[in-house]
């Protein structure tokens, strides 16, 4: 009887979720699928086990001397594209290295 107990403690643990199948959210720590793009709990946006090995400093580097490469190096090719494209406007080459020294979601 505790066995069973226990078992529905962890089954509501991990929502019904198999073990195997589940990550923490990297804000609040609540448990997810590991296939979740944002956390249901609290919507952070989950990272993806290649950009958790990224740098931020690469990141930064790349952002001033090629405005957008930094955020084509941490994932958002958009983004990075459309600073990239609008650099000569001189406001997005700055945004661009803000944000690659700001991102939480590089080391």
């Amino acid at each position: 009887m505790p066995e069973e107990n226990q078992s529905e403690e962890k089954q509501k643990e991990t929502k019904g979720l198999p073990q195997s199948k589940t990550k923490f959210c990297s804000e609040c720590g609540e448990k997810i699928s590991d296939k979740a793009n944002a956390c249901p709990k609290c919507g952070a946006t989950q990272l993806g086990a290649d950009s958790e090995r990224k740098s931020r400093t690469v990141a930064v580097i790349l952002s001033v001397f090629i405005p957008g490469t930094g955020q084509m190096y941490a994932g958002e090719f958009g983004k990075g594209l459309l600073i990239f494209c609008t650099s000569w406007l001189i406001i997005p080459y700055f945004y661009g290295i803000y944000d690659a020294v700001t991102r939480k979601d590089l080391k």
